[in-house]
């Protein structure tokens, strides 16, 4: 009696569990729910506004047209003609890609009474969705063909100003800010220290603001913090210049693991992110750090012929943007050096064993010394 009425208890529990999740999930419902909020998630979907022309369309790439950047201007002598460029368009190829969140939750969870479980993991699922179309972005966004050298500072925003080469669209001609600056935390501080009086709070842009989660202007330029950003390497684009492509909505799913008593959910969405004008988005790379000085592990030594020794190099400063270095041997016969700094002694007699630094060709050397 005992065991039957146990057993009546657990069925209850399972049936119970069963009736309120399906009360409480719909999956197509939940799929159009995080379809819905997806835009807002996606932190970068400003720059890269999502575009659902593809839907329902067959195949696993597009090609899409793009315009193809004319090239610098030239100096022209007085009275020369001005040469004309064709503005042209090219295509590009690009994959559909598949991202997807899976999540379970058990029974107790469920029973438990707290929060919203089924309302967590829709959140979840859209957020873990749009963290991966925001990879994806700042990922496209870094193969932009336009390029500035600079220092993350006010001549920043003169350098974007000048590279940027198109003619005002319409949105700047109705007082819309130049466009987004993408930084990391650390240059977003520096940026604001610089600006002073040239800083505007995001609470005072109101309608101008073109992306979600602002942090200020400077001098017409939207400033948007990101930890996915890396330090000295912003990203500035101008509306227009990437879109988002998606092959459907969310889709979301569930299902039962009546072992385990636990309920699995699926979501996952099919899209590609593109460039589609390349004059309107820029990199920023940091401005070289020149090497100063180079320092040699040891400046003598003492082999044996048919000995071998490694030498290392210390480039100075540690930040120094090309810290390659060479080596070489003043008397091979000797001894000789390998790229790694190994040193082979062949011979008795002296060498020296001098590195140098491929930028600004600093040296240091060895001193060695080959007996038998």
């Amino acid at each position: 009696m005992k065991n039957k009425k146990l057993k009546f208890n657990l069925q209850r529990f399972s049936g119970d569990v069963v009736t309120f999740l399906n009360s409480q999930v719909d999956p197509e419902v939940m799929g159009q729910m995080v379809a819905a909020q997806l835009p807002k998630a996606i932190k970068f979907s400003g720059i890269a506004p999502i575009d659902k022309t593809l839907a329902g369309q067959p195949g696993s790439t597009i090609t899409l047209p793009k315009f193809k950047y004319s090239g610098d201007a030239k100096v022209v002598a007085e009275g020369a003609a001005i040469q004309m460029d064709e503005l042209q368009t090219a295509t590009q190829t690009a994959t559909i890609k598949k991202v997807a969140k899976g999540m379970a939750i058990t029974d107790e969870a469920v029973l438990s009474g707290y929060g919203d479980p089924v309302g967590e993991i829709q959140r979840q699922i859209r957020m873990a969705i749009a963290s991966a179309v925001d990879n994806e972005i700042v990922a496209v966004a870094g193969t932009a063909a336009l390029t500035v050298v600079s220092d993350v500072n006010l001549n920043l925003i003169d350098k974007l100003e000048n590279t940027f080469v198109e003619a005002p669209d319409a949105l700047e001609e109705q007082g819309f800010t130049q466009g987004v600056l993408f930084v990391s935390y650390k240059d977003a501080a520096t940026l604001r220290q610089a600006a002073g009086v040239n800083w505007t709070r995001a609470s005072e842009l109101g309608d101008n603001i073109l992306v979600s989660g602002a942090f200020g202007e400077v001098l017409g330029w939207t400033i948007v913090r990101s930890k996915k950003i890396k330090d000295g390497s912003p990203i500035a684009v101008k509306p227009g210049a990437m879109k988002t492509f998606l092959k459907r909505d969310v889709l979301v799913e569930f299902d039962r693991e009546i072992t385990k008593k636990v309920t699995q959910f699926t979501g996952d969405e099919h899209y590609v992110v593109a460039i589609v004008d390349e004059t309107k988005i820029v990199r920023v790379q940091a401005s070289p750090i020149s090497v100063t000085g180079v320092t040699i592990s040891q400046k003598t030594a003492s082999m044996k012929v048919g000995a071998a020794k490694e030498l290392s190099a210390k480039v100075a400063p540690d930040n120094a943007t090309n810290k390659a270095v060479t080596y070489s041997s003043s008397a091979k016969n000797i001894a000789t050096v390998n790229s790694d700094g190994k040193v082979t002694a062949i011979a008795e007699g002296t060498t020296n064993i001098t590195v140098t630094t491929t930028d600004g060709s600093r040296t240091d050397v060895c001193a060695v010394t080959v007996t038998k």
